[in-house]
């Protein structure tokens, strides 16, 4: 089974929603990090579960708040770009994924 690795800016992300989503309704933010915590182990057992995206990325909706969990298959691990909400302007992870690379 092949290791999750964290963009930082993903970690920074996912404690961003989950603290914007506790301030507007108590326990919120401990469902949502749930949500993503569950979509991302499902990525772990079974990678290719996620829809393809542009340039070797995948993504894969969780099940209960519908983020949207950027990832990549990258040699040994999967590489979480970023965690979206739909109301998120499309496509903002991109720029954390190039400066990656570059």
């Amino acid at each position: 089974m092949k290791e999750i690795a964290y963009y930082p800016a993903a970690q920074a992300e996912i404690e961003a929603e989950v603290l914007y989503c506790e301030n507007e309704r108590p326990r919120a933010g401990a469902r949502v990090r749930a949500d993503l915590a569950k979509s991302i182990l499902s990525v772990r057992q079974f990678p290719g579960i996620g829809r393809n995206a542009p340039s070797g990325v995948r993504r894969i909706v969780t099940r209960s708040y519908k983020f949207i969990v950027h990832y990549e298959l990258i040699t040994d691990e999967i590489v979480v770009w970023a965690p979206s909400h739909p109301a998120r302007a499309p496509g903002f992870w991109l720029t954390l994924r190039a400066s990656y690379f570059f």
